[in-house]
């Protein structure tokens, strides 16, 4: 993940020693595919969502990872 000043992964980590953050689940909504050669790493995310994206297509997500 791409952030100012931060790394997504240290953002996951600082997330998951949290207890009041620690159950969130995480979907990753990216542009960046396969094909880019950029590994997605499952271990840090429930799910993710390839952009461009449609509203159900989040909506669907969404209920999975929070059921």
């Amino acid at each position: 993940l791409m952030l100012p000043g931060i790394s997504g992964k240290a953002v996951y980590k600082k997330m998951k020693a949290d207890d009041d953050l620690k159950n969130i689940p995480i979907v990753l909504l990216t542009a960046w595919g396969a094909s880019s050669g950029i590994g997605l790493n499952k271990d840090l995310v429930e799910d993710y969502l390839l952009k461009p994206f449609s509203s159900q297509d989040l909506l669907d997500t969404l209920k999975k990872v929070s059921s």
